[in-house]
């Protein structure tokens, strides 16, 4: 006996929705590792930059003295 319609049609609706399923979810995995990967890169570098422009800031403030220096801009020693 030959399979009716509306089994062909079911076994292909859940064939085709588990399949979707598995792949959906091998996506999400891969898409949350690859995004903890760019956070973990990027953190490295905001770490880097930072700690070096503290560098520069500091190496600055000690050689130009106290009006170069963290928290301290162009535009903030200007008196009216």
């Amino acid at each position: 006996m030959t399979p009716g319609f509306w089994e062909v049609t079911l076994g292909g609706l859940l064939g085709s929705g588990i399949a979707s399923t598995l792949v959906a979810a091998l996506l999400l995995r891969r898409n949350a590792m690859l995004q903890s990967e760019i956070k973990r890169q990027f953190d490295e570098r905001l770490k880097e930059f930072e700690s070096t422009r503290i560098w520069k800031e500091n190496c600055l403030s000690q050689l130009l003295g106290p009006g170069v220096g963290p928290g301290v801009g162009l535009w903030t020693n200007l008196k009216p």
